[in-house]
């Protein structure tokens, strides 16, 4: 497995362990490779950790590394001198390891890819315009001369981008979470061999002594791309009817920006901070609605958690969301950015406790039929053994 980083800091990494674990207790050995974290941590399944230089080190703060990772790309040639894997997989590579991790080892094993983000589609992953809107046009080269990109850092992220995709080419399978990445691969590089994977749930949770509690949730970062703002202001509208609070989980730069907001409109916001995965669970099986307001995210884990404990789930209509969730079956999709709509979702759900009821078993359900761990494994499994065989025609 090689990643950027090790410990719990994101989805990727929180996949990569889950993987991991799952393919350990089969049998199966994994060896990582990464940027060496601020504190080591022991794994139990994990057979050994490798560590690489990258440009956050204070010893080799390079620029170029950014680029090309030559110290990266030697360890990798040497990891697999020494320890011979049937396959590397590769997951969030692009900002420390550098692509060069992925030309190296493509010449000497099977190499996986999962793609868990759109950054490869930059310039448009994640840009914010001018009015702090997400960015949906094209724009090419104008960014050079009106002033909304540092052309230096188009330059760089540009080039950056370009060994990142070239380097995709060369991957004998790609894992797609979703249809809408998949489309934008196939649209930017030359590799076919694109198979779509959604994420799993470790351990499904058992409802047999929940009681769910009247309050409205959301779980993640708190910043602009997350849409928390329209949610807070779509509660505005549903406190005029119901006397739900909004229990926010998570942190980040927007906090107290939003905080205020709240306050402004006498919305009943809690801000309960960052919260342990077991007692965010608890959450999910509390809440009468939990809301992913996103402006844009490719496969949200809160959405597989959510319906794993039987929650309905209202989310934004973006990125690979609209696969995760069947409009009005097992949950809501809504339009980014529209605090009506969301405002309207939740109250047809608050008001229709037969619909409610509905909604959270065809979630549960649907959860235990699709993202189970034990179909996900074997997909995976699946996905190794046709790289391993492409890779041998190839060679």
């Amino acid at each position: 497995m090689v990643n950027d980083t090790i410990p719990f800091i994101g989805g990727a990494e929180t996949y990569l362990h889950n993987l991991s674990k799952a393919l350990d207790k089969k049998g199966h050995e994994i060896i990582t490779l990464s940027e060496r974290p601020n504190k080591e941590e022991i794994f139990p399944h994990i057979k050994k950790q490798y560590f690489s230089k990258t440009y956050s080190d204070e010893k080799f703060n390079c620029p170029v590394s950014r680029y090309w990772n030559i110290y990266a790309k030697k360890n990798i040639r040497e990891i697999i001198k020494i320890e011979n894997p049937d396959v590397v997989h590769f997951h969030n590579v692009f900002s420390r390891l550098s692509p060069a991790v992925i030309s190296e080892a493509s010449k000497y094993k099977p190499t996986v890819l999962t793609v868990h983000d759109t950054r490869f589609d930059w310039p448009k992953f994640m840009y914010l315009d001018k009015n702090f809107d997400i960015y949906s046009g094209t724009f090419g080269f104008k960014c050079l001369f009106n002033g909304e990109v540092n052309p230096f850092m188009f330059f760089y992220q540009y080039t950056r981008n370009f060994l990142y995709r070239r380097s995709l080419e060369k991957i004998n399978a790609i894992i797609s979470l979703n249809n809408f990445v998949k489309n934008k691969l196939k649209r930017l590089i030359k590799n076919d061999n694109i198979f779509i994977q959604p994420l799993f749930i470790p351990e499904m949770s058992d409802l047999s002594d929940t009681k769910r509690e009247n309050f409205i949730l959301f779980a993640g970062r708190i910043e602009y791309y997350k849409g928390l703002k329209y949610l807070i202001n779509a509660m505005k509208i549903v406190n005029e009817k119901f006397d739900f609070p909004l229990i926010i989980a998570g942190d980040g730069k927007e906090k107290k920006e939003l905080e205020e907001l709240a306050k402004k409109i006498n919305v009943k916001a809690k801000f309960i901070g960052k919260v342990r995965h077991d007692e965010m669970l608890k959450l999910y099986q509390k809440a009468s609605i939990v809301c992913v307001p996103s402006l844009a995210d490719n496969s949200p884990m809160i959405i597989y958690e959510a319906m794993s404990c039987g929650a309905p789930v209202i989310a934004s209509n973006v990125c690979g969301i609209p696969d995760l969730i069947n409009d009005g079956i097992d949950g809501f999709l809504v339009k980014p950015k529209h605090s009506e709509e969301i405002a309207e979702k939740i109250k047809i759900l608050l008001s229709d406790e037969k619909l409610r009821k509905k909604i959270e078993k065809n979630a549960k359900n649907k959860a235990e039929k699709e993202f189970s761990k034990e179909k996900h494994i074997n997909g995976i499994l699946e996905i190794y053994n046709f790289a391993i065989e492409k890779f041998k025609k190839k060679n």
